[in-house]
């Protein structure tokens, strides 16, 4: 796991993660955020994005990298969770974690990434909305 990138991330979603988007032991819900970030026709759009850089991929190719995406997700709120609420613990979590699923891992950081950038956008969205009231 790249600890120093998921570490960060994990950081930047407990100081600006609001309460609509924590669960109710105020870990930030990664996926809920998930939900929010990704729309249905992903894989078809993740296909024309490979084609557009000169990559082929089938849209199983596709659907099977969001899969592993969706697993990341469930790893990333289980480390949130250890992180907030039994932090003692979150050192033997991860290395758990990397006995487990050693590729698997390094998508969590990515999963937050999505999650911190959902979170500041959402953020400047009701920004703009408090604005124009």
């Amino acid at each position: 796991m790249n600890l120093l990138l998921t570490e960060a991330f994990a950081g930047i979603l407990d100081a600006e993660c609001v309460a609509i988007w924590r669960t109710p032991e105020g870990v930030p819900d990664v996926q809920a955020l998930e939900e929010i970030a990704h729309e249905p026709g992903e894989a078809q759009r993740y296909v024309a994005m490979k084609a557009d850089d000169g990559e082929e991929i089938s849209l199983a190719d596709a659907k099977a990298r969001i899969a592993k995406h969706s697993s990341a997700t469930d790893l990333a709120a289980l480390y949130l969770r250890y992180r907030h609420l039994r932090p003692e613990e979150l050192d033997a979590f991860i290395d758990d974690a990397r006995k487990v699923t050693p590729l698997m891992v390094d998508h969590v950081w990515g999963v937050l990434w999505v999650a911190c950038a959902t979170v500041r956008t959402m953020a400047a969205y009701r920004a703009a909305a408090a604005a124009i009231d």
